[in-house]
């Protein structure tokens, strides 16, 4: 009886850890996907703050440089679904400065993505 349930507790806590978790940060136009290890970006609205200073699917987020909030000091890929969201939206007078990697043809690249602050509401 103890095995069993450990079996399951452990299993339970397995599938909760292994599941990526998306977010949509719609005030910006774009969604990540965090699996624990990386947090990559899955999706960019055409038209929007986003995709106008040039973040595209398929770019790997390193970390975010600002704005620097208590709850995101470790790896973002680590934040829950509900903190990585907050960490993602800027204020508006704060721009948000993510780290990314591109993987290019060739090699990846290292670049800063810098958002200006919007009016979240």
């Amino acid at each position: 009886m103890f095995l069993a349930f450990m079996t399951s507790a452990l299993t339970s806590a397995w599938l909760l850890t292994a599941a990526p978790v998306f977010v949509t940060v719609e005030p910006l136009g774009f969604t990540v996907r965090s699996d624990g290890e990386k947090v990559t970006v899955t999706r960019v609205k055409r038209g929007s703050v986003a995709a106008r200073v040039g973040l595209e699917p398929g770019m790997r987020i390193e970390r975010i440089d600002a704005p620097r909030r208590r709850f995101a000091r470790g790896p973002i890929a680590k934040l829950s679904q509900v903190d990585l969201h907050d960490a993602l939206i800027p204020t508006w007078d704060e721009p948000l400065l993510l780290q990314v990697w591109a993987d290019t043809a060739d090699h990846g690249a290292a670049r800063t993505v810098e958002i200006m602050g919007v009016d979240t509401g």
